[in-house]
């Protein structure tokens, strides 16, 4: 079920779909569709932009509006540059979280970094540069990291 349509109050876990086009309505379990996700990208480096969300519930539409717009930006420089894909994004506690993954996290932060330079405070990316094992690097973005001396974008 897409992220939307659970926030906007539609249905449970699972959704139906139609198998090989064959409109039979099956239901399927997306924790499994997430770990195939999960498991596709695992070898990949990747980058999570976490966005402090001012309305923790994520009712504000007005912030909504702003996230969804930050993400399509987001999507279109990572197409743009060549250096990663966007995977999926998720709503956690007090943040809205976007997963990147590529063949090289320096370069999806060099191009994701300079479109936060206005993320809320609070903010940050979770940097891993190896498979689903290695250790994630916190980078903060956003007003934080200009007071920390880092070059605005």
């Amino acid at each position: 079920m897409s992220f939307l349509k659970r926030l906007l109050g539609g249905g449970g876990d699972t959704e139906p779909t139609s198998s090989g086009g064959d409109g039979s309505g099956e239901e399927i379990d997306l924790t499994i569709a997430a770990e195939a996700s999960f498991d596709a990208n695992a070898e990949r480096q990747r980058v999570t932009v976490w966005l402090k969300l001012n309305d923790p519930s994520f009712e504000s539409e007005r912030e909504q509006q702003a996230v969804f717009r930050l993400e399509n930006r987001i999507m279109a420089a990572l197409e743009e540059a060549g250096v990663g894909e966007h995977d999926t994004n998720s709503l956690e506690t007090d943040y809205f979280a976007m997963r990147l993954y590529g063949d090289d996290a320096d370069a999806i932060v060099a191009v994701v970094q300079p479109l936060l330079a206005d993320a809320p405070a609070g903010s940050y990316l979770a940097v891993r540069h190896g498979p689903v094992t290695a250790a994630e690097d916190r980078v903060e973005v956003g007003a934080i990291a200009r007071a920390d001396g880092a070059p605005e974008g």
